[in-house]
């Protein structure tokens, strides 16, 4: 696997991590903000295998 990849894999796992859920709202209103008709408040955490 590429080391791009496994950097990725590390900071997508850190803010699925639920103690940091109020860290993913900000990146997310980050990012999508100005695409979202309002800030996102809440996260629902989902593992997928």
């Amino acid at each position: 696997m590429p080391a791009g990849r496994s950097a990725i894999r590390e900071a997508l796992a850190t803010l699925g991590a639920e103690s940091n859920h109020d860290l993913l709202i900000h990146f997310l209103n980050a990012v999508l903000g100005v695409d979202l008709p309002r800030p996102i408040v809440a996260v629902e955490t989902v593992r997928i295998r």
